[in-house]
């Protein structure tokens, strides 16, 4: 009979190499909610394990004298997600919202108590996000070959040609996402493999750390996919620090490079530096892109506000709506159903949210939730924080969870990752070890 150790490890490595497929298999019930078939096969497992750990599982959850800063700020938001839908319920917008975060607290809370339970989980997760990164690499250089020979299967589409008007690159842009409808997603799942694979001993050369992430970078140049800029400078940063232990770097040195890489990466994803003449020889697919009035001129050049930034935009005139700190029922989405243009900005479809964790929370749930995100988001620092304390740590595989995560942070300024999966599996076991050691 197969132990349970091998059973709970089976299901891990499976469920975080579903992230590879995910977005091509689902259902939809009603318009705010889609069922994936991962989260039926979570939440099959989670159910079973239930049944087997019954006891011991709402002890762990229930003693609260385990809980750290960050248990009660994802309680308060689920607080907040229900106050949202309580205004009304008919807005299945919101009661979908609010299962998806209470699917997400399952995976939080699950990992968890897995990683306090069996001590050796931990390289189970670590040996699945690497064999995603390997697996992907395998998929993406596969489809690079397909595409220059111009083989196309019929079933499996490898890559998407985007033949809209992008900033910089022109039209007809091709992504290689894998097998994920979202190219950026591609990208994502792979960074934690690749911060874990460099802590690993195989990459205690410099320069065979160095040659991974340049080639890492290529591949998700490939991809097309922005957050390349913030892989690559802390990419920098973590290989000198890993490989050179006499440099000790305190905590509020690390922190003010993050805010420098944030504030370079938002300068160059919200804001876009064109020709006057952009406006008249680009197709209307184009000025979505950017804001209609440039924000300053510079000879034959103009300043504009990209996508991102009529986002905020957006999310703000929201904000505003419910004088800033009582929020309503309505949600982004169906704030721009009725949105009428404000200056600067062109008409926006109606699929479209922020793109931004922190502007989600200001559109979505006031002031109240702008603090409880702030606190969200800050976790990582905090945890890093710790980490630097321990003068002798040469915990690098821990250290590359921080890193991934501080980096998602960054991404979350132009992304939803609160919903990512494999996002709380990290946050899981940062907030596990956070626990030991103030035990």
């Amino acid at each position: 009979m197969i132990s349970r150790l091998i059973f709970i490890k089976s299901f891990i490595f499976l469920f975080i190499f579903s992230f590879l497929f995910i977005d091509n298999l689902y259902f939809d019930i009603f318009n705010s909610l889609r069922i994936y078939y991962v989260d039926i096969f979570f939440l099959s497992f989670f159910l079973l394990f239930l049944i087997l750990f019954y006891n011991t599982f709402f002890v762990f959850i229930l003693n609260y004298e385990r809980y750290n800063y960050f248990d009660y700020i994802i309680f308060l938001i689920l607080i907040i997600k229900i106050l949202k839908y309580a205004f009304d319920f008919s807005n299945y917008a919101n009661l979908g919202e609010l299962i998806r975060y209470c699917y997400i607290l399952c995976i939080f809370f699950l990992f968890k108590f897995i990683l306090n339970e069996y001590e050796d989980i931990k390289i189970t997760i670590y040996n699945s996000f690497t064999v995603i990164f390997l697996f992907s690499i395998f998929i993406l250089l596969v489809s690079y070959i397909f595409y220059l020979y111009d083989f196309n299967n019929i079933y499996i589409q490898l890559w998407q040609i985007k033949e809209i008007q992008y900033p910089y690159l022109g039209k007809n842009i091709v992504h290689f996402d894998g097998f994920l409808n979202y190219y950026n997603m591609q990208a994502y799942i792979m960074i934690p493999g690749f911060f874990i694979l460099l802590a690993s001993k195989s990459f205690k050369n410099i320069y065979l750390s160095f040659c991974l992430l340049f080639f890492f970078c290529l591949l998700l140049f490939l991809i097309k996919s922005k957050i390349l800029i913030i892989v690559f400078f802390v990419g920098i940063f973590y290989i000198f620090y890993i490989n050179y232990k006499f440099l000790k770097f305190q905590f509020k040195y690390l922190f003010l490079f993050s805010i420098l890489i944030a504030f370079c990466y938002y300068a160059l994803t919200h804001f876009l530096f064109l020709k006057k003449s952009i406006l008249i020889d680009s197709s209307n697919d184009y000025m979505l892109y950017f804001t209609s009035k440039p924000i300053f001129s510079f000879f034959d050049y103009n300043l504009y506000g990209s996508l991102f930034f009529k986002l905020k935009l957006v999310a703000f005139e929201h904000f505003k709506s419910y004088n800033y700190f009582i929020f309503d029922s309505i949600n982004y989405n169906q704030f721009l159903n009725t949105f009428v243009n404000i200056e600067n900005t062109y008409s926006l479809p109606d699929s479209l949210d922020p793109h931004s964790e922190l502007f989600s929370f200001i559109a979505n749930y006031g002031l109240i939730g702008l603090i409880s995100v702030i606190m969200f988001l800050s976790y990582p620092f905090y945890c890093l924080n710790h980490y630097l304390k321990k003068s002798n740590t040469n915990d690098f595989q821990y250290l590359s969870i921080i890193v991934c995560s501080i980096i998602f942070v960054i991404e979350s300024f132009n992304a939803d990752i609160i919903h990512f999966r494999f996002y709380w599996i990290l946050i899981s076991m940062m907030s596990l070890n956070l626990n030991k050691k103030m035990n």
